[in-house]
């Protein structure tokens, strides 16, 4: 994944990001997903990446916190709501979580064991 929608200008997430250190480098991304149900129905749905980040040659997916859905500081919550976006750009060192109510970056890796 090399190209990366616009940034936007004059965006409180951007300048807290680069605040931080951050190299803001795409802007919100659609990830379209197709699904097929018991082998006959097409099912669709999407997921968006807020931004994209990078920071000492490292590439982050940037996730804004939502008020109508808040993310619980919990393995699990973490797991189920940001899991997918480090296992959709794997070559991502991890996620960026924003939450501009509390002007708060939390990076968040995961580290997956492989069973053999």
């Amino acid at each position: 994944m090399t190209d990366y929608n616009e940034v936007p200008e004059d965006d409180d997430v951007v300048e807290l990001l680069i605040g931080a250190g951050f190299d803001v480098v795409g802007g919100k991304t659609k990830i379209p997903i197709s699904m097929t149900l018991n082998q006959k129905e097409e099912l669709y749905s999407r997921l968006f990446i807020d931004y994209f980040a990078e920071k000492e040659d490292n590439l982050y997916l940037v996730k804004v916190a939502r008020e109508r859905k808040p993310l619980e500081m919990t393995g699990s919550a973490i797991r189920d709501m940001l899991l997918v976006y480090s296992l959709l750009v794997p070559e991502a060192a991890g996620v960026l979580y924003v939450d501009m109510n509390g002007r708060k970056i939390k990076q968040i890796t995961f580290h997956i064991e492989v069973f053999e």
